[in-house]
């Protein structure tokens, strides 16, 4: 019988093989590290990265692309993202993050900037939404984001997390169960013989 002539080999399998193959889905435990500060705030950031900055470059594709350093310098971009923050997500019914989360997510997408979400805030409310959706993706000035837009935006930040945190958990079951099958093969075998 395969179970009573490899006792060895059984373990070892579940062990070595099982288990790795599923490390993978464990990602999601740690995937709150890819929304930063938090689904909303990551939201203003990247809500905005969609449109052409004056430091802005385009690749091959026709996709913009704005280094840190050009977000961090255009003035535009950061009065845009620091309302956003304060009219979308600060109010707490969107966002848990508080203020100092975003001020150190605003810190490390915009390293290089001698700007502060306080100035950016100082520099006055902006009067026109723009919205992602619009034919001209050009951002010549500051604006406030597009509710719809941002919130099919916010919403799918938050329910990728929400997924990827029920399927790492999930994973992470496959994998104890796996130990468990491990652990207690010894009784499973003898129950077959």
């Amino acid at each position: 019988m395969i179970f009573k002539n490899n006792k060895i080999i059984l373990p070892l399998f579940w062990i070595l093989v099982f288990p790795v193959q599923n490390v993978n889905a464990l990602v999601g435990i740690t995937i709150n590290n890819m929304y930063v500060p938090d689904s909303c705030g990551a939201a203003c950031f990247s809500y905005f990265s969609s449109f052409q900055l004056d430091c802005s470059t385009t690749d091959l594709m026709g996709m913009v692309d704005s280094s840190s350093d050009c977000l961090g310098s255009n003035k535009d971009y950061m009065n845009s993202v620091a309302w956003c923050w304060d009219l979308q997500c600060s109010d707490k019914s969107r966002s848990h993050a508080t203020n100092y989360d975003f001020v150190k997510a605003w810190n490390k997408n915009m390293p290089n900037t001698t700007y502060t979400y306080q100035d950016a805030l100082s520099w006055g409310k902006p009067t026109e939404i723009l919205s992602s959706s619009a034919s001209n993706l050009n951002m010549t000035h500051s604006a406030l984001v597009n509710d719809t837009d941002f919130y099919i935006l916010y919403r799918t930040n938050k329910d990728f997390i929400r997924s990827e945190s029920v399927h790492a958990r999930m994973a992470l079951s496959l994998v104890m169960m796996s130990w468990a099958l491990v652990l207690f093969e010894k009784n499973a075998v003898s129950q077959f013989n």
